[in-house]
């Protein structure tokens, strides 16, 4: 990174800056679980399971220098993170259909110990905690056109692991990200309320709660003209939202799926500059929703035109603005079926572009999309399928290590 200051002349002012990081990491995630299905009867089944996770993060920072006098390290910038994790959980989960109605309960218990250690300044901080989530559903069906559904789920979810490692990485020298390493846990209580139309039509109101809720925070210092970026519980976020989905074979040559969702967010917490604390409420109503159109023809082709649009979505205290994408793509089956080739384009009218802002204390960004990046991706793919074609595909399994490869964030 180069950084260069002139005067309101244009004259240059000093020397040019060179900033120049090294960010190694290596995680090592370690995972085991144990799933056992128990039918009592064809009506009533246990689920029973455990699982056990162990992660390794190490961090080692190092930033290099150069004021037009040589490359020298700069040990303040630098930094050696080293983040340590063990979750163990059990869960048990009992479904039983009584004529009409189906019934689900279960529970989840989770026992967390972390342990990071920030090698400059020789600071450590350490987290053992045990929670529970319920969850409970039930589906009565009215008749074969009309289906109610009614659930109920609390549900956690952790910090990403770069989100927890104190270390700075520079955008340029006025602005800048680091780690939080005090981050907790988000925990979220979710009610659903679903009806469902002649298997086709599924419309849902949702409520959701969250509590600590993970946010990026921009903060600035006004005094010295820098941004930083970070993490931090703001207290709790309350979403409102009213969902239809639909699946149907409109001609037999042509299926759509279309989703919708309308929702309104409540963001309310307490935000720090660094020496007062202010009273944030931001309140959001948006829209986001996806269409998908499949077709075939002439026995041996495929076609699918898509799309997706967003209006004011928001991201903790980060609100956007509209933006969305057109896809679309050609396969052919080909070697007497057995092999597929596709080609296809995405964001066609290069429309997904980011514009938003954030305004709260004294903080007041705008982000635009002036600058419109080049986001229209062109696809070429073939497949091929080896073996008989009349062996049933063996079931698709998940692998334990889901939730902790989610949490790992690279290209920053």
């Amino acid at each position: 990174m180069s950084t260069e200051i002139f005067n309101a002349d244009n004259s240059k002012r000093g020397n040019t800056i060179l900033l120049d990081g090294l960010f190694p990491s290596i995680t090592k995630i370690y995972t085991g679980k144990v799933d056992y299905v128990h039918p009592f009867s064809k009506d009533l089944k246990l689920e029973t399971g455990v699982k056990t996770s162990f992660v390794d993060i190490d961090n080692d920072v190092v930033y290099k220098r150069d004021t037009s006098t040589g490359w020298f390290f700069d040990e303040e910038r630098s930094n050696h993170f080293i983040y340590k994790e063990n979750v163990n959980a059990a869960y048990a989960i009992l479904s039983v259909n009584i004529q009409k109605w189906d019934l689900t309960g279960g529970l989840r218990m989770e026992n967390t110990n972390a342990k990071g250690t920030q090698v400059k300044g020789d600071s450590a901080f350490t987290r053992n905690y045990t929670s529970l989530f319920p969850n409970a559903a039930m589906e009565y069906t009215i008749n074969d056109k009309n289906q109610l559904g009614l659930s109920y789920s609390r549900r956690i979810r952790r910090p990403d692991y770069n989100d927890l490692n104190p270390f700075v990485f520079f955008l340029d020298s006025l602005t800048y990200g680091q780690g939080n390493p005090y981050l907790q846990p988000q925990f979220s209580n979710n009610i659903e309320l679903s009806y469902t139309y002649n298997r086709f039509l599924t419309t849902t109101i949702n409520y959701t709660q969250t509590n600590d809720i993970i946010t990026e925070i921009l903060k600035q210092n006004t005094d010295k003209k820098t941004i930083f970026q970070t993490k931090e519980n703001f207290s709790k976020m309350r979403q409102w939202g009213l969902t239809v989905t639909a699946s149907k074979q409109i001609l037999k040559w042509w299926n759509m799926n279309i989703y919708g969702n309308l929702f309104s967010n409540t963001y309310k917490g307490l935000y720090n500059d660094g020496t007062e604390n202010f009273l944030i409420q931001i309140n959001v109503t948006g829209f986001m929703g996806n269409m998908t159109n499949s077709f075939s023809f002439a026995e041996t082709w495929t076609a699918e035109l898509s799309g997706w649009f967003t209006n004011r979505i928001s991201e903790g205290l980060l609100v956007g603005g509209n933006m969305g994408a057109m896809n679309m793509a050609l396969a052919k089956q080909i070697l007497k079926k057995n092999g597929t080739i596709k080609i296809g384009v995405r964001d066609i009218f290069r429309t997904q572009n980011f514009s938003g802002y954030s305004r709260y204390a004294d903080v007041d960004i705008d982000i635009l999309n002036d600058r419109r990046k080049d986001n229209r991706q062109y696809v070429i793919s073939f497949t091929y399928k080896f073996g008989k074609n009349n062996i049933a595909p063996a079931r698709r399994r998940t692998g334990g290590s889901a939730d902790e490869q989610s949490r790992i964030r690279s290209g920053e």
